[in-house]
């Protein structure tokens, strides 16, 4: 059941016009749908630095619009909304390479820089929701545990989730002698082993 309130699906109908977001058909019976729908995965996200320490699950800012058919299909774990392929690089990069002390957390605002002409933006065709990309990431990461898939949005999520919870835990690799961070090759640590992500339940 949604935890949207009245007033909220109210205000995400007048944002979305009736139309659906994701297959963009205007139909006046789209549904109001939660981006979080739990709150413990809610309190994850905000542990995490993903989500800031106030969303609300009520408001509107929680919510988006689905046509029946979209929404049966999210309903049944077919579709999961997700950032660019880039975008979700370029996360990963920030989070590995970055200072622990210089960090933002994911949900501040700033711009990333890449450029429309990149190539892999024109080999695909993405559209833009009116949803802060850390909602979107926090969504994406919700499934992560019912995608046995190997697609690379869901290799990169899990990646960035695996750093994150590292950094919560300050469970840094070593430093180098030379005062540099440990190896950078593909999220591993400077011990060589694969970063993977933790369950829910992890902590």
């Amino acid at each position: 059941m949604s935890s949207l309130s009245s007033s909220a699906k109210n205000s995400i109908r007048g944002t979305y016009g009736a139309r659906c977001v994701i297959s963009l058909t205007r139909t006046p019976t789209a549904k109001c749908t939660d981006i979080i729908d739990v709150a413990q995965r809610r309190n994850a996200a905000v542990k995490l630095g993903i989500l800031p320490p106030d969303y609300d699950r009520n408001t509107a800012g929680n919510g988006l619009l689905r046509c029946p058919t979209c929404h049966e299909y999210f309903t049944r774990k077919y579709l999961a909304l997700s950032l660019p392929i880039p975008v979700l690089e370029y996360i990963r990069d920030y989070v590995r390479d970055t200072e622990k002390a210089s960090q933002k957390a994911l949900y501040e605002p700033g711009l990333i820089p890449i450029s429309p002409d990149h190539q892999a933006l024109k080999e695909k065709c993405y559209w833009r929701l009116s949803i802060p990309a850390a909602h979107i990431f926090a969504a994406l990461i919700e499934r992560i545990k019912d995608d046995k898939s190997e697609s690379e949005g869901i290799a990169l999520a899990n990646d960035i989730l695996a750093l994150l919870r590292v950094a919560h835990r300050n469970l840094h690799p070593p430093r180098k002698r030379d005062g540099t961070g440990g190896s950078n090759n593909g999220g591993e640590t400077s011990g060589g082993s694969k970063l993977r992500a933790c369950d829910e339940s992890g902590g």
